[in-house]
């Protein structure tokens, strides 16, 4: 191995890792992942490739070793462990795709986008940092999810990136000019798209953020902390609201149970004259769901719970089907999924929920669009993330969500960060991180449709397509060849 070739793909991957963490860099990613390319022509392919990775992933993903998770200090090695081997295992998913297509790389444009699919699926599924989320800050640069998700920006972006490699291997300027094509394209359907000005209902939106500190949340003084938050709420009156919302676990307990709590959220639903959507624990003699109610007036909606738990942070990993991991205990909890997608209906809109980190996964969000829904409603907890990347990263995400599918999105998080965005991803109305208070919009109007909800997960199965015809005929080729010999 040669010392020069490793700090340029140390340097590579950092710049590629960075893309995610800043948003006026995100468009150097177009450039910095050509180095995957490099990577293929190397004899020490693997480890040129894991100095790549892991720069990569400590760079953008670093504050996962900073989690505020619930472990005694004693046991904090165990998150460390976990972390290096979370990256390790993410760099699979990038080394299979690599070594298939190593002798022919612009098979990658269509490979790697399936093994970022498969990245997601699953109880261990973590599409975080994939290529299409990188871009997540700039909605000019999203649109094209709106034809083909996540999938076909990824596409794009190794698109640009094998054209890199190509005018830099062969020094021939076609290819800069191909390039500037590639880019250019999509950009301007995203100009197109985004040039439409951005049409409201008459419904005003209030986001409450309480910016309660995780260690307190349950604790002993969540009397004073429900206090406080009603008190909040009410600030909400003077906008006469069509609606409220409140973040995950936003009424610190089970309104189902604890008729007092229960009575001062009723109270104060009243009081605005609108419902109020809300995160909360329900207990069920199964056990507990991290869930999402509306309260309006007299009456509590049926919950949503959510279906994709947090690895280790909810629960452990396939414990509902391997029994012994029920006992496996590393302070993260053993809560139940959910099942079933319950619409929030406030008067004839209808609200689809995702709570905390479901808003990285397309497919849910395509399965509450099968719903009929008018809305996306994210509620979270992000002040586990502290003041890092984190935060960021998880907020932008959503945007994808809302132009892949068209419709608004809402969003309140405990310590932020809170807004409402378009269905083309753009921002109207947002509060910081780490801030306490509430903010208010009109809510933005759906799209009727878009081809992304028309095609959804087929997407997939056109990707496999075009990797099987490319299979298929290279095995053609071989057997032609055998044959003339």
């Amino acid at each position: 191995m040669k010392i020069h070739k490793i700090l340029i793909y140390l340097l590579a991957g950092f710049i590629t890792g960075l893309s995610f963490n800043i948003t006026f860099l995100a468009p150097s990613i177009f450039f910095s992942i050509s180095a995957i390319y490099f990577i293929m022509d190397e004899r020490n392919f693997f480890l040129y490739g894991l100095f790549y990775l892991l720069s990569m992933f400590i760079t953008s993903l670093f504050w996962l070793f900073k989690l505020n998770f619930p472990l005694p200090q004693s046991l904090r090695f165990l998150l460390y462990i976990g972390v290096i081997l979370l990256f390790l295992y993410l760099s699979l998913y990038w080394f299979i795709p690599l070594k298939i297509a190593k002798r022919h790389k612009w098979f990658i444009i269509v490979l790697f986008p399936i093994f970022e699919y498969v990245l997601g699926l699953g109880d261990t599924g973590f599409p975080w940092f994939i290529l299409a989320n990188v871009l997540s800050p700039i909605p000019i640069l999203i649109q094209l999810a709106s034809v083909g998700g996540v999938m076909l920006l990824s596409s794009w972006v190794l698109t640009s990136g094998y054209f890199v490699y190509k005018l830099i291997k062969e020094r021939d300027y076609k290819w800069l000019y191909i390039n500037i094509i590639v880019i250019a394209l999509p950009i301007i359907f995203g100009l197109l798209r985004i040039y439409h000005k951005t049409s409201y209902t008459d419904k005003t939106v209030v986001i409450v953020q309480p910016n309660i500190p995780g260690n307190m949340k349950g604790g002993m003084s969540r009397d004073s902390l429900i206090r406080a938050q009603i008190k909040l709420l009410s600030l909400a009156k003077k906008y006469n609201p069509f609606v409220v919302v409140l973040p995950e676990t936003g009424t610190l307990s089970d309104l189902f149970r604890e008729g007092r709590y229960r009575d001062m959220y009723v109270a104060v639903s009243k009081s605005l004259k609108a419902p109020i959507i809300t995160g909360m624990p329900v207990f069920k003699t199964d056990g507990v769901y991290n869930a999402c109610v509306t309260v309006n007036r007299d009456f509590i909606s049926p919950p949503y719970a959510k279906i994709h738990l947090t690895p280790f942070g909810e629960a452990i990993p396939y414990d509902d089907k391997i029994p012994f991991l029920k006992s496996v205990d590393v302070r993260g909890g053993h809560m139940n999924r959910g099942k079933e997608f319950v619409v929030q209906r406030v008067k004839r809109t209808r609200f689809g929920i995702l709570i905390c980190f479901e808003t990285i996964f397309p497919e849910i969000t395509l399965k509450w669009v099968r719903k009929k829904i008018d809305v996306l409603v994210n509620i979270t907890n992000d002040g586990w993330f502290g003041k890092t990347p984190a935060p960021y990263q998880h907020a932008h995400i959503l945007l994808l969500r809302a132009v892949e599918s068209g419709l608004p999105v809402i969003r309140s998080a405990n310590n932020g960060i809170s807004f409402i965005a378009d269905a083309y991803g753009r921002i109207s109305v947002k509060m910081g991180l780490f801030k306490k208070g509430i903010i208010h919009g009109k809510l933005p109007k759906r799209l009727n449709n878009t081809l992304y909800n028309v095609i959804g997960d087929k997407i997939l199965f056109i990707y496999l397509l075009i990797a099987a015809a490319f299979v298929l005929w290279q095995i053609f080729k071989k057997r032609e060849k055998s044959l003339e010999d």
